[in-house]
């Protein structure tokens, strides 16, 4: 069987192989489209380690809103309390803050989101270094000035070369680098759900307890019930407002539990001294998929468009099945002429299966145009903080086109054995 001779078939029928094509690039385009950017969103990075991190929330809010919310942050003498209560996990202790960062002796200002945040935030979430390290527990008790670099600003400051060792001013404070960072990515960023939550990481990270001493205030959420007074930074950890994220992470799922009866026996006393006024079990300790199921990570509107994206699939696919049903009935002198000179009935089928998947790579190779511009689009339209969800995942791409072809063989299957299998002297009537 030549390709020519396939190819000829084709051309004969030009309408209806350019409609077929078209269909397919439209189902594939749409499809593709929205389960690369369903999958993304929806995906949870922590998979691996779901059942042993835990997200520390105290419900310390006003007992006479009735709204039914949970407070998703916990003040800084709370969050230090519950920081000191895991001491035999992995613990961090955290909040996004905003900083120029300058080279001494040089009028180049860079302004950064960054993170305040204590030791064990890099090998809880996955970031790997390629040059130096981060901070130690000890390092961050005594306030040192140590700052660590995303790849981006390494290359951006230092031109990504080794700048371990090397002096930046945060904010007229004198930082040392001790480490930068490989190119790390969290699709979406579930250490932080507050604020854009399919961001870039921050720019830079330094220890906590520096962060509170040099005053950077939290980018994100600052919230609070009780009438209490605030001009500066000072004044927050006086308070109870909350702005703090506590993440933990266990040997086993067991300990969890451990250190739950720790936070509770925590908030009784809370409780008794008047600070804690709502009734009932207010402490939750939320796993990673937990958490991204309580924040909406993945919107409504998303699962919508992905129903509405399957059910265009099978209406362009119900097409396909029409036309080629069309096309093979108004064919059926050239499939009686090919019988009659002693073709048989498996020619027949493979020859037409053959055209359909010439087709179906046809369409997808035009699909696949389609999914690049339909992600790029939408990143053009909700901005860089989307990059990582509009990025072409090459598995989510061979899964769609790998259903196109299936779906398309298999309707196309009953048309084809339809008129393979008549025999010459009905076709020809």
């Amino acid at each position: 069987m030549r390709l020519r001779s396939i190819l000829q078939g084709i051309l004969t029928q030009r309408l209806v192989a350019l409609l077929v094509t078209a269909l397919i690039a439209l189902a594939l385009g749409a499809f593709g489209t929205t389960l690369s950017v369903f999958q993304i969103m929806s995906s949870n990075p922590m998979t691996p380690v779901n059942s042993t991190t835990a997200y520390v929330v105290i419900d310390d809010w006003d007992p006479l809103n009735e709204l039914d919310w949970t407070p998703p942050l916990l003040s800084y003498n709370d969050g230090l309390q519950l920081f000191e209560l895991a001491s035999e996990s992995k613990r961090v202790l955290t909040y996004d803050s905003k900083a120029v960062l300058h080279i001494p002796n040089s009028n180049r200002l860079f302004d950064y989101s960054g993170r305040v945040t204590t030791p064990d935030f890099f090998s809880t979430f996955g970031a790997k270094f390629q040059y130096g390290d981060s901070w130690n527990l000890q390092e961050d008790l005594s306030r040192d000035r140590l700052i660590v670099l995303s790849d981006d600003v390494n290359k951006e400051i230092f031109g990504g070369s080794n700048s371990v060792g090397k002096t930046l001013l945060v904010e007229g404070e004198n930082f040392t680098v001790s480490g930068v960072l490989a190119p790390f990515e969290m699709t979406p960023k579930v250490y932080d759900l507050h604020v854009n939550p399919f961001g870039k990481p921050e720019g830079f990270y330094i220890p906590f307890n520096t962060g509170i001493e040099i005053q950077l205030l939290p980018q994100g959420r600052l919230l609070g019930w009780r009438n209490e007074e605030i001009q500066n930074l000072e004044d927050v950890l006086k308070t109870s407002m909350i702005w703090l994220q506590l993440w933990l992470q266990f040997d086993d799922p067991n300990d969890i539990a451990v250190y739950q009866s720790k936070v509770l026996s925590f908030v009784e006393i809370l409780r008794q001294t008047g600070r804690v006024q709502r009734h009932g079990e207010r402490v939750f300790l939320y796993s990673p998929s937990q958490w991204l199921q309580i924040n909406h990570v993945v919107k409504n509107d998303s699962k919508l468009l992905l129903l509405m994206a399957i059910v265009f699939l099978i209406i362009c696919l119900l097409c396909v099945v029409g036309l080629m049903l069309a096309n093979y009935a108004s064919r059926k002198k050239e499939f009686a002429i090919y019988r009659a000179l002693g073709a048989s009935r498996n020619y027949l089928i493979k020859r037409l299966s053959f055209e359909v998947m010439l087709l179906t790579t046809m369409g997808c190779f035009m699909g696949v145009l389609l999914i690049f511009l339909g992600l790029n689009g939408i990143q053009q339209l909700y901005g860089e903080s989307y990059r990582a969800v509009t990025s072409v995942d090459v598995t989510n791409l061979l899964i769609a086109i790998a259903i196109i072809y299936v779906s398309t063989l298999s309707v196309c299957a009953f048309p084809i054995t339809k008129h393979s299998s008549s025999l010459p002297a009905s076709l020809l009537k």
